[in-house]
């Protein structure tokens, strides 16, 4: 793989109560799908705490904006696998790269897994884009999954192997 990887510009924290505020904003427009998005308590004791088992912040290493979050949805030691989510905003293509490679790259340093699974909607098909850049296969594709505004969207499972991602044989 021979990707433009920045590891300076970007660095990951943890969330706290300094940068719930900017969380909450960038997923709640993220989950446009979710007529009942919760309250900024209810998001912060709940969805963070309980629901997500690693939830990184990910900010601009020189301005010290936020650009985003990464997240583990799911984790399987047994098959050894991890279902993740990663929100973007207001970042290049390169740097968007950039960021779902250093963390693909944490996952697969810090966990025993061997695959990582990604679930994309058609209307985020961009997104695809980078994943299949990094070595992100579609495995599976849901026709007409989700309806909102009066239209179906498709979803794409995508899959990457450790193997795949470091280029081992």
């Amino acid at each position: 793989m021979k990707l433009n990887i920045d590891y300076e510009n970007f660095i990951f924290e943890d969330i706290n109560k300094n940068n719930i505020d900017e969380l909450y904003s960038l997923l709640s427009c993220y989950n446009k799908f979710n007529n009942k998005f919760p309250s900024k308590t209810t998001f912060f004791k709940n969805f963070v705490y309980e629901d997500y088992l690693d939830y990184l912040v990910i900010k601009s290493n020189k301005t010290r904006i936020y650009h985003g979050i990464c997240n583990l949805i799911d984790i399987n030691y047994i098959d050894r696998y991890v279902y993740i989510n990663v929100f973007l905003k207001d970042l290049s293509k390169k740097d968007s790269s950039s960021v779902i490679y250093k963390y693909i790259d944490y996952l697969f340093n810090i966990y025993p897994i061997r695959k990582v699974y990604y679930e994309v909607y058609l209307h985020e098909i961009e997104i695809a884009t980078y994943l299949k850049k990094l070595g992100f296969n579609i495995e599976v594709k849901y026709k007409n999954y989700q309806y909102y505004n009066q239209k179906y969207y498709t979803k794409y499972l995508l899959t990457l192997n450790r193997r795949d991602f470091y280029g081992e044989k």
